[in-house]
């Protein structure tokens, strides 16, 4: 027995889709490239400074508990940022259907 349903036009018949954007596609992958070439040469700036084997020598003193504090801080900081951005959101525009990431950065910015 056949099992496809007669008379049901086929999904992917009825979608017009545009052809793809290929210098869009180029240049978003050009910009990734330069932020991972950027973001490399910076933790290759940072880095290059820290003695490993002095890092290795004083880690059995290295507190964790004062790790786990400043781990929950940052977060308790991400936290309020993001309820600061709510806050002012609803204050600019409290009925709106749909806010841009562009009018957000203006506002928040």
């Amino acid at each position: 027995m056949d099992t496809q349903v007669l008379g049901t036009p086929r999904l992917a018949d009825d979608i017009d889709a545009p052809p793809p954007d290929r210098r869009n596609a180029f240049t978003t992958a050009l910009f990734f490239a330069g932020k991972l070439i950027v973001s490399a040469a910076c933790f290759w700036y940072a880095l290059r400074q820290i003695n490993v084997s002095e890092a290795v020598r004083t880690l059995p003193t290295f507190d964790f508990h004062w790790a786990a504090f400043a781990v929950a801080v940052a977060m308790a900081q991400i936290l309020l940022l993001a309820l600061r951005l709510w806050s002012v959101v609803h204050a600019l525009t409290p009925n709106a259907a749909r806010l841009t990431y562009l009018a957000t950065s203006a506002v928040s910015g």
